[in-house]
């Protein structure tokens, strides 16, 4: 069972109602694991990196009622150039099934000094259909999924970074970390002008815990060229 404690920034003023406590992490109690994984595609799982079950969430969402922006980003490498198409990831929903919808972004990247971070904006996509699942034995953990809207072309041989933020009127949302046997390259990177931290820095510099995150990317065998031909020629014999 794994515990961390929660680094309180700062309560959210000039609310009718009680102000909401708004942290940079978010501490769970449960057995460790993956969460008993299996690929959820019969397509090519190319990047994967399990979740830590009770492990510590950090904070990536826009919360638009209250002004609070904050992303986290992780890196990750392409071994070949087949298109991302699809995206799994783990987090934390202190109220339950209360995402409007995320944001996935990809950014080349940085390798430092003094850290490798992300670099230039690539691909930026809203969310809106995603699938959700409260994990086994948990109150506020969930599994989430969700097809591109459209695919994320990349070059192989190159460091690329995701970042997983979700919108809501009024409510965090924490992406899981996780477990260590899948830590590569680079730790996971934070920035919120909120929080005190407008550039991009190392989740430990900004947690006091050094951290990455929960996803796996699935690629299409296919280019999106290829697919779109093809999406053509089936309806020319419609």
């Amino acid at each position: 069972m794994r515990f961390a404690a929660i680094l309180l920034i700062g309560l959210v003023a000039g609310t009718a109602m009680a102000a909401p406590r708004v942290t940079t992490t978010a501490s769970l109690g449960s057995q460790g694991g993956d969460a008993g994984w299996q690929p959820a595609k019969e397509i090519v799982a190319k990047w994967t990196q399990l979740p830590e079950v009770g492990g510590i969430g950090v904070s990536s969402e826009e919360i638009t009622g209250l002004g609070v922006v904050a992303e986290s980003a992780d890196d990750f490498f392409c071994a070949d150039g087949a298109p991302i198409v699809a995206v799994e990831w783990w987090g934390v929903d202190w109220t339950g099934e209360n995402v409007d919808y995320f944001i996935i972004r990809f950014y080349s990247g940085v390798p430092g000094p003094p850290f490798a971070h992300p670099g230039n904006l690539l691909y930026e996509e809203e969310c809106h259909a995603f699938t959700f699942e409260l994990l086994p034995g948990q109150f506020d953990q969930y599994y989430y999924s969700a097809d591109l809207p459209s695919a994320f072309v990349q070059e192989s041989g190159n460091t690329y970074w995701i970042s997983i933020q979700a919108v809501h009127p009024d409510q965090q949302w924490f992406w899981l970390e996780c477990a260590d046997p899948y830590f590569w390259n680079g730790a996971g990177v934070f920035r919120s002008e909120y929080f005190g931290f407008p550039d991009w820095v190392t989740v430990s510099e900004a947690t006091g815990t050094c951290r990455e995150f929960s996803f796996v990317l699935y690629a299409d065998v296919t280019s999106p060229v290829e697919a779109v031909t093809w999406s053509g020629i089936k309806e020319m014999f419609r």
